[in-house]
């Protein structure tokens, strides 16, 4: 099991006060109460303005490890996201659909995106804004 979640630090001030850092620590605290193993999660931090709101899971059975089912849909896999919102999911059960969302997992996986430290991503940007 591999798990990709958001982990940008976006901690700000309103009004002289800390804001947390979301979904950042929330997802950080279900990982540790969960105990999932820190190899076994892949931490996006690019784009730290940008919601990381991808929610979908790749089912590869052992022992081809070919993608062949997805679970997608709306639901913010969060305790507030499952019991007090109105949501639809969708289970996928076709091997041509999960082999493309396997092909965006593994693009995700890659932390796509500008990073705080990245002088090409500031310098496109730049230009932009200009």
């Amino acid at each position: 099991m591999q798990l990709i979640i958001d982990a940008k630090n976006n901690t700000h001030k309103v009004k002289g006060k800390t804001v947390p850092s979301t979904p950042r620590d929330g997802n950080l605290a279900a990982i540790s109460l969960a105990e999932i193993p820190d190899a076994n999660v892949i931490y996006r931090e690019a784009n730290k303005n940008a919601i990381q709101h991808n929610k979908f899971i790749v089912y590869l059975p052992k022992p081809a490890n070919q993608p062949t089912q997805v679970w997608t849909g709306s639901v913010n896999i969060t305790e507030s996201g499952i019991f007090g919102q109105t949501n639809v999911g969708h289970w996928i059960r076709n091997e041509d659909v999960a082999g493309q969302y396997k092909k965006y997992w593994d693009l995700l996986k890659g932390d796509p995106g500008a990073k705080d430290d990245d002088p090409a991503a500031k310098k496109k940007l730049d230009k932009r804004i200009i």
